[in-house]
């Protein structure tokens, strides 16, 4: 199982539109995310959609991705609730979720590993290995998992110089701050919710009424007073 931090209007858009949103990496919460040794920035040709691996609640997590003080929810879902390993439009490479690894010496190569071979012909599209699994120790309370996807050129065979597949890699960046993944709508109706520790009454009829409405059957309320 993998875990989401979110506010409940969040929780209604996954619900009705049956999709997740990915992130530009710019746009993400750590500054220094995607550093790289040669000093590119390709924050632009990354979105990410980010989750914790960690069962047990997190006080830290209710306070920065609900609305205030654990206004919100934590959504559970299986790994697989988004099919992955495969483009998800022009260029674009969806990847299997990763695990975050934690260091203090983030600088990654992006000519390294970085050769993903596509289905049914003789093409590749440049992945850079390693960015946007990388974040400082000061994160680590995260313990985050998270889907990728890379905008980037394709190119056809794999004998091809460093400073090319550099250029080739950052050419096609994502103009749009936010893209949409449908997810697997059986998984998705499997998800376990907790309701927040900071909700109103209020707030705790909107959420149940949403999982009446979307068949959600696995709600309950969180046991933490913050």
């Amino acid at each position: 199982m993998i875990y989401h931090y979110t506010s409940i209007e969040t929780l209604a858009l996954i619900l009705d539109t049956k999709k997740i949103r990915f992130t530009r990496l710019d746009l993400v919460n750590d500054p220094e995310e995607a550093l790289n040794e040669e000093n590119i920035d390709i924050r632009k040709n990354i979105m990410v959609s980010c989750w914790t691996k960690e069962s047990e609640e997190n006080i830290p997590m209710w306070h920065m991705y609900t609305n205030k003080n654990g206004s919100g929810v934590r959504i559970g879902v299986e790994d697989e609730i988004i099919e992955t390993n495969r483009m998800v439009s022009n260029n674009c490479w969806l990847s299997k979720i990763q695990k975050v690894n934690y260091s203090n010496n983030i600088n990654c190569s992006l000519i390294k590993n970085n050769l993903i071979k596509l289905p049914f012909n003789d093409k590749y599209i440049l992945y850079p290995g390693g960015i946007a699994t990388n974040k400082k120790k000061v994160w680590s309370f995260e313990s985050e998992k998270r889907f990728v996807i890379v905008s980037s050129g394709v190119i056809r065979g794999e004998n091809i110089d460093n400073n090319m597949k550099i250029k080739i890699m950052i050419e096609n960046k994502f103009k749009r701050k936010y893209k949409y993944i449908r997810v697997n709508r059986k998984l998705l109706n499997n998800m376990n919710i907790i309701i927040g520790p900071g909700c109103t009454k209020g707030e705790n009829i909107v959420i149940n009424a949403l999982c009446e409405k979307y068949h959600i059957v696995n709600v309950k309320q969180s046991n933490l007073k913050i």
